[in-house]
């Protein structure tokens, strides 16, 4: 598809249901929501939808950007399933704009649904406390994908990286085959603001205008010296696939050496997953270790071989009596605009920051 070219329509009708029929509110506490049908949603025209208008479906509820590396694969491989699946087989697919990783999906801010925070979309909280992610049940990126039963039950959790197509044989598994639905089912696009009672519209358009969006980029700079931010790093995650720092961009950070069997280990990660829970957005190189931020593979800090990004860390944020990193847990803060703003040996405490942290959000 080369479908972000010029502007695309996506426009695909489902059945007015009674105002009667919907329950247009949401649990006053998530965690007891029995499944995503007491749940309700403003569509992309600003008018509330009633979840239960998707029961006895096999759903994917995925959050979308328009200007993310990740676009045009997936938009691409969720029309084409929807296309070969929605008729015959009854597939919903609800997608919410979203504006919380870079700034990737831009335009009226009321459209959006924000999938983190204390101020995230209900929905969304019940998803992530029914399916949880690897390292925390926060959302990582754009085009995270559930999958919900023909129950209401979000059954499957999928990142970004996992392509659309893939989820067929999971898809297959939740009574997906042997739907025969007549006529048009539908991709519904939404939008999040106040819940007001509105009868659904009939219709539900997207209009998306953007040109070919480029993938970030996957590549260190030739020299770190050069680089203008900590947006231009790559590193590997935990499962080792490479992660671009552009992902990080309009975050405060704090980058960190760990180790799991050093005298500083316990108070650091106890203190950090505070720090973590309260604001801030943890980039962490190290070994698998049970906390909710970011893993990435283990690296040399020091040396020759050192990683690109923390050569890059030393030489915009010199310690004292030199640049090395002296001892696990040396903290870099780094602001919204990428720039290591401030270190911190192993000695301060990671509560300690709050005050630095306070500077930058």
């Amino acid at each position: 598809y080369s479908v972000f070219k010029t502007v695309r329509k996506v426009v695909f009708t489902c059945r007015a249901l009674a105002v009667a029929s919907l329950k247009m509110s949401n649990p006053e506490n998530f965690k007891e929501a029995k499944s995503i049908y007491e749940f309700s949603a403003k569509d992309i025209n600003g008018e509330v939808v009633s979840l239960e208008k998707y029961r006895d479906h096999v759903c994917i509820i995925v959050n979308v950007a328009s200007q993310c590396g990740y676009t045009k694969n997936n938009y691409a491989e969720l029309v084409d399933l929807y296309n070969e699946y929605s008729e015959s087989k009854g597939l919903k697919i609800l997608a919410f704009p979203c504006n919380q990783f870079a700034g990737e999906e831009p335009g009226d801010s009321t459209r959006f649904v924000n999938v983190n925070g204390n101020d995230a979309h209900p929905l969304w909280k019940y998803l992530k406390h029914k399916q949880g992610g690897t390292l925390g049940d926060f959302i990582k990126w754009n085009f995270t994908k559930f999958i919900i039963d023909k129950n209401g039950q979000p059954v499957e959790r999928h990142g970004p990286n996992k392509n659309p197509k893939d989820l067929v044989k999971s898809l297959e598994k939740y009574c997906f085959d042997g739907l025969d639905r007549g006529g048009k089912t539908n991709v519904t696009v939404s939008s999040d603001s106040d819940h007001d009672n509105a009868i659904p519209s009939d219709i539900i358009t997207e209009e998306i205008i953007k040109e070919d969006p480029q993938p970030p980029k996957m590549t260190n700079p030739e020299n770190y010296k050069d680089a203008k931010s900590i947006y231009e790093f790559t590193a590997n995650d935990i499962q080792g696939n490479p992660v671009s720092l552009e992902k990080y961009k309009g975050h405060v950070c704090i980058i960190v050496n760990v180790a799991s069997q050093c005298g500083y280990t316990k108070s650091n990660y106890a203190e950090l997953v505070e720090l973590y829970d309260d604001n801030a957005e943890v980039c962490e190189f190290a070994r698998t270790k049970n906390v909710k931020f970011d893993m990435f593979e283990k690296i040399n800090v020091n040396g020759n071989d050192a990683h690109p990004l923390w050569k890059y860390l030393k030489h915009k944020q010199g310690g004292t009596l030199g640049d090395f990193i002296k001892w696990n847990f040396t903290k870099f803060i780094v602001d919204k605009n990428g720039q290591p703003v401030e270190r911190h040996g192993p000695n301060t405490n990671p509560k300690e920051l709050v005050k630095s942290l306070e500077k930058y959000w």
